[in-house]
């Protein structure tokens, strides 16, 4: 196996895990952050100075396919209030053969329930119905 340096990674080598909700999750988005940075000057013939703020981390999208025999009591408890607090959202990178690349994850703890959506419904149509949860975090590990 090459090392980790030399190995780029495509979209379908995450495995994607909730610690307060079962299930395979297939789409991630919003693994990303932020921070405010300004640059003054302290007067006349002095140097600019680049003062930079804390990092806000941005909220976490995740999807999957919605399975009515373990999500539905999943969806029932989002729609009762439950904000799934304190939940632990990990991101594992896989080989080619799905096998963990050693050391290559990502932890974000202290996740708890921004939104959620349950995608349409459509009588004639044949595609997947979603689940998707967005996920506000603290920051990542």
């Amino acid at each position: 196996m090459p090392s980790t340096d030399e190995m780029y990674m495509t979209q379908d080598r995450s495995k994607i895990e909730v610690s307060t909700m079962p299930g395979a999750w297939m789409q991630i988005d919003g693994q990303e952050g932020e921070r405010d940075v300004t640059v003054q000057s302290p007067g006349v013939g002095a140097a600019d100075v680049q003062l930079v703020g804390k990092s806000k981390p941005g909220n976490i999208t995740l999807v999957k396919m919605f399975n009515v025999s373990t999500d539905l009591a999943t969806l029932k408890s989002l729609e009762a209030g439950n904000k799934f607090r304190d939940t632990t959202v990990t991101v594992t990178f896989v080989d080619e053969d799905d096998n963990a690349i050693p050391g290559a994850t990502l932890t974000y703890p202290g996740c708890v329930v921004a939104s959620w959506a349950l995608s349409a419904a459509d009588r004639n149509g044949s595609d997947p119905q979603t689940l998707t949860v967005v996920w506000a975090r603290k920051r990542a590990i």
